[in-house]
């Protein structure tokens, strides 16, 4: 028989949005049902009460360990009771081990696992939906994650074929991953990890595809989160970021011969989602334990559907939450089908709390929106148009780089942005701005002013479409804004008197500055008198009466504070006391005249000589050598007082003396 020639799927992202375009009412077909492992336990105690909700589905779960190629005599027991009470019920299994570290990392892992699911179905022809493992994104089911998405690839190919080899008709479900991630030792986002799937697919140059539906588990970050809640920039993909979803699985697959969801077949099912609730006081006896997680109440009395609230806005209750998650599930494009996590909820409140039934097994008050949601989405008659978050788009592609970025600085501290449009197959676009990597504004133009910019800040763009669909990021471009900001005020300006001599000493406390104070300029009476690089300065050039002293700080910019203020007053100088007991003797060899006196006046820092009148020296003594007489002359000589000011006591008493011969 001639092989098959392999298919590529080359569909444009165009093609798959025109395919999912639609309005008014959501497809017939949503597959609803519960993630809930009673039907193992108790039959059709447990199926009977979903069939009674409107699943047609329930995804059951059976344990594996390494090595192991058929089933334990125990969970055959438990899958037998399960497929015995299904009664029309789909049942979905899903298969993985307990811990990270059993995870089948190898060939030899690999077909151990894949046998083991092969041996399952053989044994039960009503299940032919399987789940590929569990969350390979995280570490407490596949450990270690360095490697995770490659050796899951290899796990998805190897089962893909075990499995279609021996069976004409069976479902592949793969990439049940968790909500979040955090791309470390822990965890692998949602993203990355499928994108790195599609690599290992790629580089292993496999011709078949390796999954039939793509399995995913969509919580929201709290119960409380609205399920069509955007995360825009961010590595979660919750229930509202279906188009980040499809965007990842299109760069992981696109032009492979594995199809993306909306081609080929494949479709997308929500395996797991749930709000945990409050536990009613009347129901608590069958609860143990504590709560470790915040929880909504059950039903507080809903909300009307318009107007819309925002999509940061908390939900009020569980009733809310499920109608909205399986309204929004119906009119996602290519999403068939919706799970809640568990049908009764969990007795030990560590655990999860989000069933339609208490686990007494009694119903909550949400039933009947569980029961009314599940019928508008496998009816077909859910409004989309009218959804809380809008219909929801088909786009997933994102727009254009933003091109040309260029700031300019005509007025610091503003800077003017400026960029090309970007372009979009499918809306309009907004533009996000940012400044050293944080957002700094949105905007529908292609110019953006930052009025408040200082120093070197880095600026970037990047484009959102209607859908929430975010762009790469332009070209970043830094610009020196010139320092505009002026340093604080100096504080606690104080003018203190200091005596001998009289001068004015001036403190303050520093002032701040974005970039650095360099110094401050101290004025008295509008005069700069110094300009110090400290906290202090003294004045000795103040004269008597009222003084206004200011001090600004300044930076290297040139950028000048408010000033401080203080005011003081330098009181005149007490009169001085002339000098006293002046005496004057001629002297010989050559003629000399020696004075000498007595200070009238303690607090004077020198004195002037007169001789006939006029001044012939100053000296801080009380003495003074006169050698520059003539012989034989009458001179006569009087003495003053003088302060720091310069001014002058009276003269003291004048003597007279006459000059030696020789």
């Amino acid at each position: 028989m001639r092989p098959r020639r392999a298919i590529s799927f080359v569909v444009t992202a165009a093609a798959l949005v025109a395919a999912a375009a639609s309005a008014g009412a959501s497809t017939p077909g949503l597959l609803a049902g519960f993630s809930e492992n009673l039907p193992e336990d108790i039959g059709k105690a447990a199926t009977g009460p979903a069939k009674d909700l409107g699943a047609g589905a329930m995804r059951i779960t059976v344990g594996w360990s390494a090595g192991r190629t058929s089933l334990l005599a125990a969970d055959q027991a438990k899958l037998d009771r399960a497929a015995g009470a299904a009664s029309g019920l789909r049942l979905v299994l899903a298969v993985y081990a307990d811990t990270g570290s059993s995870a089948p990392v190898d060939a030899a892992g690999r077909d151990a696992y894949c046998t083991y699911l092969r041996n399952v179905l053989s044994r039960y022809s009503s299940i032919r939906d399987v789940v590929i493992w569990n969350e390979p994104n995280k570490n407490l089911f596949w450990n270690p994650q360095a490697n995770a998405p490659a050796q899951y690839e290899a796990l998805l190919a190897r089962c893909w074929d075990v499995l279609h080899k021996a069976f004409s008709k069976v479902n592949v479900i793969g990439l049940p991953l968790s909500s979040t991630g955090n791309d470390n030792a822990s965890s692998t986002s949602p993203g990355a990890f499928i994108r790195a799937v599609g690599d290992a697919y790629r580089a292993s140059g496999r011709t078949k595809r390796i999954l039939d539906t793509v399995g995913y588990h969509p919580y929201p970050l709290d119960p409380g989160e609205r399920p069509w809640r955007k995360h825009i920039q961010s590595k979660v993909i919750g229930l509202g970021d279906w188009n980040k979803l499809m965007r990842n699985l299109w760069l992981a697959f696109n032009g492979t011969s594995q199809p993306v969801p909306g081609s080929g077949g494949v479709s997308i099912w929500y395996l797991e989602d749930g709000f945990q609730t409050q536990i009613d006081p009347a129901h608590a006896a069958a609860y143990s334990g504590s709560e470790n997680v915040a929880a909504l109440p059950v039903d507080a009395g809903g909300e009307p559907d318009s107007p819309p609230p925002d999509e940061t806005s908390e939900a009020p209750d569980q009733v809310t939450q499920i109608r909205d998650a399986i309204r929004l599930a119906a009119c996602q494009p290519y999403v068939g089908a919706f799970f809640n996590f568990l049908l009764f909820d969990e007795p030990v409140l560590s655990g999860w709390q989000s069933g339609a039934y208490w686990a007494d097994r009694t119903p909550k008050p949400s039933i009947d929106a569980f029961r009314s949601a599940i019928a508008e989405a496998t009816s077909g008659s859910v409004d989309c148009g009218a959804l809380k978050g809008g219909q929801p788009s088909g786009d997933f592609t994102p727009p254009s780089v933003p091109q040309n970025l260029r700031a300019a600085v005509p007025n610091p501290p503003q800077v003017v942005l400026t960029w090309d449009p970007a372009t979009d197959d499918a809306s309009a676009v907004s533009y996000r701005v940012y400044r050293n990597g944080a957002l700094a504004a949105t905007t529908t133009a292609t110019t953006w002013t930052d009025t408040n910019a200082s120093g070197t800040d880095s600026y970037g763009v990047r484009a959102i479409d209607a859908a929430g669909n975010l762009g790469d990021a332009s070209a970043s471009v830094a610009t020196p804004v010139p320092d505009h900001t002026p340093p604080t005020p100096p504080t606690n300006l104080t003018a203190t008197l200091l005596s001998g001599p009289t001068r004015v000493a001036l403190t303050w406390t520093a002032s701040t500055d974005t970039v650095g104070v360099t110094g401050y300029e101290v004025s008295r009476d509008g005069t700069v008198v110094g300009t110090p690089t400290g906290t202090s300065f003294t004045d000795g050039g103040a004269a008597p009466g009222e003084h206004t002293y200011s001090v600004v700080a300044l930076d290297a910019a040139g950028n000048r504070s408010d000033p401080a203020t203080a005011q003081v007053t330098v009181p005149a100088p007490a009169a001085l006391a002339p000098p006293a007991k002046l005496t004057a003797a001629a002297l010989s060899k050559p003629p000399r005249v020696q004075l000498s006196w007595v200070a009238g006046d303690a607090n004077a820092p020198g004195y002037r000589v007169y001789r006939d009148g006029a001044a012939i020296a100053t000296t801080s003594s009380t003495s003074y050598l006169d050698a520059t007489v003539k012989k034989k002359t009458k001179y006569a000589y009087a003495v003053t007082a003088v302060d720091s000011t310069g001014a002058e006591s009276p003269p003291s008493a004048t003597v007279s003396v006459k000059t030696a011969k020789k």
